[in-house]
């Protein structure tokens, strides 16, 4: 079974507080999956930072069963309510997280934009640039045609 991904790119204004200093804003992407089963699309789980280290870590192919526990949950279950018996059994990690933690390093690593395709505003915003009419051929052969497309990061 595959996976298929998708994206879409949502651009919002920030509201920012005029004491703080001025951080800029980049488009926001939403990550969706599917199985070659079904096609129905549903967003990527988020991953914990930690989580993710030791999911892109595994060094093995992607099986396709993506509810396959990958790392079992060493926590307690949470107890939500002692009278009614209600208690939630703790989060395992599976090859959906292993999968959502792969794409996005993936677009971390690798997002990339024609350069000058985006432009930044007055308001601290990235956004697309209107004016923008793409590379010529030479310009889209060179990798001084593009620029990467992420929050900064040290």
């Amino acid at each position: 079974m595959d996976y298929f991904v998708v994206f879409t790119v949502e651009h919002k204004l920030v509201q920012q507080d005029p004491q703080e200093p001025v951080k800029a804003s980049l488009p926001c992407k939403h990550f969706f999956w599917c199985t070659s089963q079904n096609f129905t699309f549903a967003m990527l789980p988020c991953v914990k930072p930690d989580h993710a280290r030791q999911l892109i870590e595994l060094g093995f192919l992607f099986s396709g069963e993506f509810d396959t526990v990958l790392i079992e949950s060493r926590d307690p279950p949470k107890v939500i309510d002692a009278a009614a018996g209600i208690v939630l059994p703790p989060k395992h990690l599976t090859e959906l997280d292993r999968l959502a933690a792969t794409v996005r390093e993936i677009d971390r690593a690798c997002c990339s934009v024609p350069r000058g395709a985006h432009k930044y505003t007055p308001l601290n915003q990235v956004q697309c640039n209107e004016a923008f009419r793409g590379l010529s051929a030479s310009e889209a052969f060179s990798l001084k045609g593009w620029v990467h497309l992420r929050d900064v990061a040290n």
